[in-house]
């Protein structure tokens, strides 16, 4: 992503957070908490399916499952197609229309 494109979303963000209510910015700031928090995550080094990207990608998604659960997260949240096509979407990689809900 250019740094144009990042402060465009940026700009579509602060646009979107003015019509939250105040319970709902809440909720945005947990998830913000969350992810400037430190990490460590790690993967085996020649592994060619858990890339760094892919690695940073999931601590995320496991990381935000945290902000809204107590519970342990069940494997069909985290599975093939459903994570990776949130990935997908999230990184840029596919055009595929993101406002339908996906279950779970």
């Amino acid at each position: 992503m250019t740094q144009a494109e990042a402060k465009q979303r940026i700009a579509r963000l602060v646009v979107a957070l003015d019509q939250l209510r105040p319970s709902q910015i809440g909720w945005i700031e947990a998830v913000v908490a969350q992810l400037q928090r430190a990490t460590a995550f790690s993967r085996w080094e020649k592994s060619d399916l858990v890339t760094p990207c892919v690695l940073d990608d999931f601590g995320d998604a496991l990381r935000i499952h945290h902000c809204f659960s107590a519970e342990p997260f069940s494997k069909d949240k985290f599975e093939p197609p459903r994570l990776s096509r949130r990935l997908h979407h999230l990184r840029g990689w596919s055009h595929e229309d993101q406002t339908e809900a996906v279950p779970g």
